[in-house]
């Protein structure tokens, strides 16, 4: 559980959606590995938002969406490899890229992760 949590405790985050800055994190657990960038002020949160209100663009992804409370993310599946763009307050990017399943995926990333990232970003 501390591993799944690591990032959104970095003390490194601190401060982090004032400067506009990108930390990026990789785990490695046996034969699986997740990582995780996070951008704050990100240019590219515009164009995500605008995806997420269009849903012709969505489907064009091939994607689909996953909410965490106020959060939208975009979750795309390729073979046995996940992309997640999860966008906060319609300006901060988490992208989180594993070969985990589902189950432990959505296990990593859950709401109580995407709440202590939303504590740490602000808005």
């Amino acid at each position: 559980e501390d591993e799944k949590n690591e990032a959104a405790d970095n003390p490194m985050l601190r401060g982090l959606a004032a400067f506009g800055s990108t930390v990026t994190r990789r785990y490695t657990k046996g034969d699986k590995s997740l990582s995780i960038e996070i951008m704050a002020n990100s240019p590219v949160a515009q164009m995500i938002t605008m995806m997420f209100n269009n849903p012709a663009m969505l489907q064009a992804q091939g994607g689909e969406v996953v909410e965490y409370g106020a959060h939208k993310a975009l979750l795309k599946k390729e073979g046995d490899s996940h992309e997640m763009q999860l966008l906060m307050h319609g300006k901060h990017l988490v992208t989180v890229k594993t070969d985990a399943t589902d189950k432990e995926l959505f296990a990593i990333v859950d709401q109580k992760a995407v709440d202590a990232l939303d504590k740490q970003l602000g808005k």
